[in-house]
This record gives C-alpha cells, sequence and structure tokens, in this order.
C-alpha cells in the first residue's frame, strides 16, 4: 500500500484487504477504478463501498494482481481513520486508565479525537499518520506519548489566549518532531542531548513547504539541544515571553517532553532499577532547577507524580547547591544520582571561600551517560572537593 499525501495507492487487492482490516470498516473503502474479470465484466464497482466477502471471494479466485488502484478519500474514509489513529493513541498511552498523560486530559476535557480529525484534513498529515501506524514503525509509540504529553502540558498551563489551534499545532508539531528519522529502526541511537545529533534540525528542514504552518518548524528545531534559559533570576519580561507567546511555549514543552520520554527510556533499561520514576523525577527536578526547564512545567510533572516528590525535591536540593557555586558553573555534585562530594571542574580558577584545599578526589572511571546530564560530565583525574559538599541532603529512602 502507498500513502503519498491525499493520494492512497496499491497494484494489489490483498493490500486493501489488510488495510480494510486495520481499519475494521470494509465499508469505509471505496476505489476510484472499477475492477473487471478477463471478460470485461465488473466484479466491483468505481466509488461504491466494498463487500468485504464479495472482495475476499476474488482474493480466492488468484484475481490479486491489480493495475494500479486507487482509493476515494471521503469523509467516511477520513472518519475511520481518524478513529483508528485514536484507538492507537489510547491503546499506547493508556487514555482510558490514570497514564500521565489520561491525567493531563482529564484535567482540562481536551477532545483529543476533533484534534486528530482535524488534524489529518491536511493531506500531508494524512499519509504521514496512516503510514507510520499502518506500517507499525518502530518510532510509532514514541511519537504518540510526546504527542499527548505535550498538548496535555499546554493545557494545562493555565492562558485563556490559547485556543485549540494552539493545540492543534503543538500536536502536529510533537507528531513531526522526528520525522527526518521516522524509518529508522535504530531511531532511538539519535535521541541525545549531547549536541550529538542533527534530527531534530532536519526534520524542521524536510516539513517545510508541506502546506503546513511556519511555526510548526519552529517548534520542532532543535527540540534536542537545550540551553539553560530558565534561571530563577530571569525577569518578568523573559518569563512572559517564553509563557506568552505559543510558539516559544511549545518549543519549551517538546524539548521537556523529549528528556523525559529519553530519560526513561534509558533508565529503564539499566539493570536493577525497580521504580524507573524515582531516577526520572530526580533528574527532571534537577535539570529544571539547573535552568534547562521553567518550574511551571515541572509543578505539572509533580502534581501527577505525587508519590515521587522526595524525589523531585532531592533533585532540585542537589542543584540549588551546585548553583551556589561562585562562578555558577563549576561546582558538580558527585556521584550521581547519590552524590557524596561536590567537586570542582575548573582547578584553576581562584575560590578561597569553597576550596577545599588538599583534599582532592581522584576520578577514575567518568560518570556514565546513562545519567542524562545536561552539560558536562566530570573527566577522569584529580578534583577538588568543595565546602558544598557539607550541605549535600541525604538521598531518599529507597534511591
Amino acid at each position: 500500500m502507498q500513502f503519498e499525501n491525499n493520494n492512497i495507492f496499491t497494484t494489489k487487492l490483498s493490500d486493501i484487504i489488510a488495510f480494510a482490516n486495520f481499519l475494521g470498516k470494509y465499508e469505509a473503502i471505496a476505489l476510484h477504478q472499477e475492477i473487471k474479470d478477463k471478460n470485461g465484466n465488473i466484479l466491483i464497482s468505481a466509488k461504491r463501498p466494498l463487500n468485504e466477502n464479495l472482495v475476499k471471494s476474488l482474493l480466492k479466485r488468484d484475481l490479486d494482481n491489480l493495475g494500479e488502484i486507487s482509493l476515494v478519500i471521503s469523509n467516511t474514509l477520513r472518519d475511520a481513520i481518524a478513529e483508528r489513529i485514536y484507538k492507537e493513541f489510547q491503546k499506547i498511552v493508556n487514555l482510558g486508565e490514570f497514564s500521565f498523560p489520561a491525567y493531563l486530559f482529564e484535567k482540562k476535557s481536551l477532545d483529543l479525537k476533533r484534534i486528530i480529525k482535524v488534524t489529518i484534513r491536511n493531506h500531508f498529515f494524512l499519509g504521514y499518520l496512516i503510514k507510520i501506524i499502518f506500517e507499525n514503525k518502530n518510532i510509532k509509540n514514541h511519537l504518540i506519548e510526546v504527542s499527548a504529553i505535550a498538548v496535555g502540558l499546554m493545557a494545562n498551563l493555565v492562558n485563556k489566549n490559547y485556543k485549540y489551534g494552539h493545540f492543534m499545532r503543538l500536536f502536529q508539531a510533537a507528531i513531526l518532531h522526528d520525522y527526518s528519522i521516522t524509518n529508522n529502526p535504530n531511531w532511538e541511537e539519535e535521541e541525545n542531548f549531547e549536541g550529538k545529533t542533527q534530527h531534530d534540525i532536519q526534520s524542521a528542514h524536510a516539513i517545510s513547504g508541506n502546506e503546513l504552518s511556519s511555526d510548526i518548524s519552529e517548534m520542532i528545531l532543535n527540540h534536542n539541544h537545550l540551553k539553560q534559559s530558565f534561571k530563577k533570576d530571569e525577569s518578568a519580561k523573559e518569563e512572559e515571553e517564553w509563557f506568552e507567546n505559543p510558539v516559544i511555549l511549545s518549543s519549551v514543552i517538546l524539548n521537556l517532553v523529549e528528556y523525559y520520554t529519553h530519560a526513561k527510556r534509558i533508565i529503564s533499561q539499566q539493570k536493577g532499577n525497580k521504580d524507573e520514576m524515582t531516577l526520572v523525577s530526580y533528574q527532571i527536578a534537577l535539570q529544571t532547577e539547573m535552568g534547562f526547564f521553567p518550574i511551571r512545567l515541572l509543578r505539572l510533572f509533580e502534581s501527577y507524580f505525587t508519590k515521587y516528590t522526595k524525589f523531585f525535591k532531592y533533585g532540585e536540593e542537589i542543584a540549588i547547591i551546585q548553583n551556589a557555586c561562585q562562578y555558577k558553573k563549576y561546582a558538580l555534585a558527585y556521584p550521581k544520582p547519590k552524590a557524596t562530594q561536590i567537586l570542582c571542574k575548573n582547578s584553576k580558577v581562584t575560590c578561597e571561600e569553597f576550596r577545599l584545599y588538599g583534599q582532592p578526589l581522584m576520578v577514575v572511571v567518568p560518570e556514565s551517560d546513562t545519567w542524562i546530564r545536561l552539560g558536562e560530565n566530570i573527566p577522569p583525574g584529580w578534583h577538588d572537593k568543595c565546602k558544598l559538599s557539607l550541605k549535600l541532603p541525604k538521598p531518599p529512602d529507597n534511591f
């Protein structure tokens, strides 16, 4: 089956049967062309709903190979496709249960089905979403999770200026954010926050010119490249800019949701992690306090993951101590996540206030990349200890 914008076509009857089974509705499908036997007798009329028994009987008569046959893109077919995509969302993010995205949607009564229906009116999205779900791409679950959480987060940020169109564009950006790697079975290898990937930039450029709002490319751009843009001492004007501008806000949300899913995926792959969310909570809180994400978004995570409040708090406390460095960038808690020391990354700078001379610590092995620390890790070698170590909190139980 070929999906190209507003054209769905094939040369095989078996493909049409597979697509009808995928939708669960034969009657939603009609063909632009008639199907005839060798004698010119019409077996399936053009632009008439398919009959399941008739189509399957033709396959038994070895009539699988056809000339090119295309489907009529009717409102009935679009509705059936939207329903099928919605079911996929329900299955992946458990919208019928009390999952994180379900919690976000339930609080604001967002109509996800409506968002999907309006989105696939665009020919580009119609072909793209069908291809992702019908061909069961490896990246499918990731795109669905990011899209649902991103829209849910925006809906829960109280701003009366946000309309359904803003949610729609964020949903579309989230679905497309990894566009350039959708055909890569090992797409996870491209997902990192170390500045080693370009797929976010490539995706933003690749989707431009497809009857999409230019805002969508802007939202996608650099979603795996983060900056410390949310220091606590930011001015009210700077906060208002990211919060009141839906394009900037959507970009910020995509950054955070990408980091959340990335951290969850990496930590879940580690052996011995009975409850991955303890470490994910810690990581998100730490990076937020370091200025990579806005505190408003962190609070939405905390409101759902209440059981992990102590882990959010622990991550925030570690970051506060690191930020107490007079240079704001050289103090790093070590080792992560259960820090016992604060080490200095730069022994060449003058620091009479905090440096503990004569008590260096040898780091033999660099910290594992699986701790998804944003910014530099502690390199191997001798490092001076910092008096801030005395302020380190005790890790929570069961951490």
